[in-house]
């Protein structure tokens, strides 16, 4: 990708990020806006390294907004320091860029019984990334009522659990009292682009929206973890530390207690805990570090990894276009294939119609004919068989075809992307060393991948959301 190529950046662009914890129903979500199963591509497009991925979707009118799909803060592989790095990332680097953010989608799901811990605190950090000014640019949706629909007593639980979750503090409470907009997904297209459109007339209005932990890193040049977000999340390091440690005293001291009784199996296993504890101790410490970076830096090391992610993608490109050039032969060959078998059944067809003509002979003659039909017929329901065969291969090669020039796309269209993110880290490392070269160098690779996002999935308008009052719905569920 040629970094000096002129760009096509428009400022009508714009980011909506995707949030929520993790199966609150935030990949689906982005498949019904883009009529595209997205769980193929979702977090396993970006590796292990950059964890944040993006969706074009074409707005009504004909702009493009970015779906930014982001990890939840309870990720199975990673720390809640690793999630706020990327996001953190991003969010800087797109603001620093020009890039407007029309606001959050907050995803939960409404048949939750209870409030997690997760779920808590993935609430306290969005609080804290956006900050009070950036409340009304929320959109805090609940999923899965889709599958209350036809029960009464469950869509009465999920009214009453949706409620709870305004009407508390520490859940959308203080977000819902600052402004954030409540909206139910039905689990279809429709009412999911009601929660696109909600955001997009808002910015229509307002502009862009800048979150807080954008002006903290950018703006004020606050390292990480002094930033709002960052202190939620120190927070939760430093919690997590002070109860490991005393679980580590306790273990220690069964220990010591094992040794003197000459109990050697409980020791053991105490040992073998007290390790994974020690091991939990060093993962929390690690973590606890990783907050404590500047932007500078942040940016340094997540430059290298967008980079190194993009060579990855343009290899992984090459070996699906090679492995596409080899279906395509195939499908070929098997065209060809057919097309012998069908010149053969015309073929047959023609000479069984001239034995069938009538001439003049004895009853003989004809039972003499009809035994010479008898291989012909034998060898047309063996082409038959084969030609069904062959269709059926077809028609498998074509939906693989399929599906791999989709997978094309969807990776050629993340380049273009991961071109701004690596661009980006560029500009700021060279405005902060005002390096004019480094800065050119950049913006062309900023302005390059932006000019080359080429989906072309069309939207067309939708009709206005309907909005269902709770008795109307629980009389659906009731018939």
């Amino acid at each position: 990708m040629d970094i000096n190529e002129l760009s096509d950046l428009r400022p009508s662009d714009v980011i909506i990020l995707v949030m929520g914890i993790t199966g609150s129903g935030k990949s689906s979500f982005i498949s019904e806006l883009l009529q595209e199963d997205v769980s193929i591509i979702g977090h396993n497009l970006t590796s292990h390294t950059a964890r944040v991925s993006f969706f074009m979707l074409k707005y009504e009118d004909g702009r493009r907004v970015f779906l930014m799909d982001t990890p939840g803060f309870d990720d199975t592989y990673r720390s809640n320091a690793e999630v706020l790095r990327d996001i953190a990332f991003v969010l800087a680097k797109v603001y620093q860029c020009g890039i407007n953010v029309a606001g959050i989608i907050y995803m939960h799901r409404i048949t939750d019984n209870r409030m997690s811990g997760s779920s808590v605190k993935n609430l306290d950090i969005l609080r804290g990334l956006c900050g009070p000014d950036a409340f009304p640019r929320i959109v805090l949706t609940s999923s899965m009522w889709d599958s209350t629909a036809q029960d009464p007593q469950l869509l009465q639980e999920a009214f009453n659990h949706e409620d709870q979750l305004k009407s508390t503090d520490n859940f959308w409470g203080s977000l819902y009292r600052g402004g954030s907009h409540v909206m139910r997904w039905m689990g279809d297209r429709n009412s999911a682009f009601g929660g696109i459109r909600y955001l997009m007339d808002l910015y229509d209005v307002r502009g862009s929206a800048i979150l807080k932990i954008q002006k903290e890193l950018v703006d004020e040049a606050k390292s990480l973890d002094d930033t709002n977000a960052g202190k939620i999340v120190q927070g939760g390091f430093v919690e997590a530390l002070a109860k490991h440690r005393e679980e580590l005293e306790d273990l220690s001291s069964e220990f010591s207690q094992a040794l003197q009784e000459g109990d050697s199996e409980v020791a053991l296993e105490l040992r073998e805990t007290m390790n994974t504890t020690e091991q939990q101790l060093e993962s929390l410490k690690s973590s606890q570090s990783a907050i404590k970076t500047s932007l500078e830096d942040l940016t340094e090391d997540k430059t290298l990894e967008y980079q190194a992610l993009h060579t990855q993608i343009q290899e992984d490109l090459l070996l699906m276009r090679e492995s596409m050039k080899q279906y395509q032969e195939d499908c070929q060959r098997l065209v060809e294939e057919q097309r012998a078998n069908i010149e053969a059944l015309r073929q047959i067809q023609r000479e069984s119609e001239l034995q069938m003509l009538p001439q003049a002979g004895s009853e003989t003659e004809a039972r003499e004919t009809s035994k010479l039909n008898k291989p012909d017929k034998k060898q047309r329901g063996k082409l038959k068989e084969e030609q069904i065969a062959l269709t059926e291969r077809k028609k498998d090669l074509d939906k693989k075809t399929r599906g791999k020039q989709r997978w094309i796309l969807l990776k050629k269209n993340s380049l273009p992307m991961l071109s701004i993110l690596a661009g980006i880290g560029a500009t700021i490392g060279g405005g902060l060393s005002i390096n004019p070269a480094l800065m050119l160098a950049g913006f062309g690779l900023m302005a390059s991948g932006v000019s080359k996002l080429n989906f072309k999935r069309h939207t067309h308008r939708e009709g206005q959301d309907e909005l269902f009052s709770r008795e109307s719905m629980i009389g659906l569920a009731s018939t």
